[in-house]
């Protein structure tokens, strides 16, 4: 096959999957199962943080691993993250990357190019003052 029609072919195949992209990663120096342990004791210590009922069905049916946080302050709102990589990295490797793929308002799930930069600014420092700075690791954030 063609190096070009091989290339175009990968290219349309991540597109029709749904690829979206993300908001923002953020890098830790630890596992990811270290990271997703302190994660999850954030989201369920603060029930606040848990998904109602009314948006329970938006949570189910991805293919992919992923965690979801509830915000019910104005912005009412549903952040998807979710960890880069397959479980066989996971438990090999000593850091991992941890991204916000999306959020959803109520009516549907919006992706970074359906976003502002003013509006994922506000949702990414939403995320790190009341997720990702009550956790006990260090991140970098990255593109």
């Amino acid at each position: 096959m063609n190096r070009n029609v091989c290339y175009l072919f990968i290219v349309f195949f991540f597109q029709a999957c749904g690829t979206t992209g993300h908001l923002k990663f953020y890098d830790f120096s630890t596992s990811k199962y270290e990271v997703e342990k302190e994660l999850l004791s954030v989201i369920n210590t603060d029930s606040a943080y848990s998904v109602p009922a009314k948006w329970q069905s938006h949570t189910t049916g991805d293919y992919f691993e992923r965690i979801y946080i509830y915000f019910a302050s104005e912005p009412e709102e549903l952040y998807q993250i979710g960890f880069t990589r397959d479980s066989i990295e996971w438990v090999s490797s000593p850091t991992c990357r941890l991204g916000v793929i999306s959020i959803y308002q109520g009516d549907k799930f919006l992706y970074n190019s359906d976003l502002s930069s003013n509006e994922i600014e506000r949702v990414l420092n939403r995320f790190e003052q009341e997720i990702l700075n009550k956790i006990k690791y260090t991140f970098y954030k990255t593109d």
